[in-house]
């Protein structure tokens, strides 16, 4: 039996509708997007109504973020992981000259070709660790 199945399966028993299969480079982590995302669209295809993909980005371990955020899209991830704790930045960093930040919330944008946005997902630590506050700026700079 397909993994997938065997998990669908156990959330049919769980009583769980939709899952998330969520993954993040974190600070320890120079892999490339590459490697730590390309397993969780090929997992969720099998059910993309109630499987969803999401992939990461590290703004601070790329060459070229733009290219990294178009590859993972390309690869199907439905919402793109920031971890501002585990990566040790902050939300609002692009304000502070993380620019990769910036380009992430910018491509997650609805385009011409879109009817949605990709949803960018952050940490869900506790309030002391993630300060919610500087998530301010990034709702006023990104509505979308």
């Amino acid at each position: 039996m397909p993994l997938s199945k065997a998990f669908l399966q156990y959330l049919d028993r769980c009583g769980v509708d939709r899952a998330a299969l969520i993954n993040y480079v974190a600070r320890k982590s120079s892999a490339s997007p590459t490697k730590s995302t390309s397993l969780s669209p090929d997992y969720c295809r099998h059910a993309p109504k109630r499987l969803i993909s999401c992939g990461s980005l590290h703004p601070r371990h790329t060459t070229n973020i733009m290219a990294d955020v178009e590859h993972i899209l390309r690869l199907g991830i439905r919402m793109i992981k920031i971890h501002p704790p585990h990566q040790l930045l902050f939300p609002n960093d692009y304000l502070n000259g993380v620019n990769e930040l910036e380009i992430i919330y910018r491509a997650a944008r609805p385009t011409e070709s879109q009817s949605c946005s990709t949803p960018v997902l952050r940490s869900s630590a506790p309030a002391q660790v993630r300060r919610p506050i500087y998530l301010d700026d990034v709702a006023v700079d990104f509505p979308n």
